[in-house]
């Protein structure tokens, strides 16, 4: 589950830096995925700009806020129980999601995700490297930086920075962020 702390700090924040720099890439503002919407910051922003919207996340309390819009569809799942329709988004968001994807599902989710894609739609993501706070946790997916590369074989890549500092949590505690900003083409 979300921590409610979590939620809470979130939910009147701008949308994501990455998702910011990725909309000058998008062709099409038809439909986007957002991967772990958590308080649908980037979900509102993405309605904004004329998307519709499948949401996605499993935190039970994520399904108590969410809100109601005629653009906005959302699922209470995890990424590997959620339908991928193919050929669909014109942008996928990922905001710090995928790696709490488990790592026996992750190839899978990802697959799903590339598939689901439209030629020259735009992923824009993170994933977590083996250095991160959070690597302990055997239930989430961490990358090297070739793991994440090899990814993305078959996109345009307009964005691949790797990026280790401390800072904050949206929850406040400090953590070591060891993290790859993507921003990518499906070819």
């Amino acid at each position: 589950m979300i921590s409610d702390k979590f939620l809470n700090n979130t939910k009147d924040m701008p949308p994501n830096r990455i998702l910011l720099e990725a909309l000058p890439y998008v062709k099409n503002f038809n439909f986007a995925l957002d991967l772990g919407c958590g308080a649908f910051r980037d979900s509102r922003f993405l309605i904004d700009k004329g998307f519709l919207v499948d949401a996605v996340d499993n935190g039970v309390n994520v399904k108590e806020i969410q809100f109601k819009h005629n653009s906005l569809n959302f699922y209470s799942q995890t990424f590997w129980e959620f339908f991928y329709t193919e050929v669909k988004y014109d942008l996928i968001n990922a905001q710090y999601s995928i790696p709490f994807c488990e790592p026996s599902k992750f190839l899978e989710v990802w697959k799903s995700i590339t598939s689901s894609l439209k030629s020259g739609g735009i992923f824009a993501g993170q994933f977590f490297g083996p250095e991160d706070g959070f690597a302990p946790d055997a239930k989430m997916t961490f990358l090297i930086n070739n793991e994440v590369d090899a990814l993305f074989l078959d996109f345009k890549i307009h964005t691949f920075v790797e990026a280790k500092r401390t800072n904050q949590t949206a929850t406040g505690r400090d953590k070591f962020w060891h993290i790859f900003d993507v921003i990518a083409e499906r070819k």
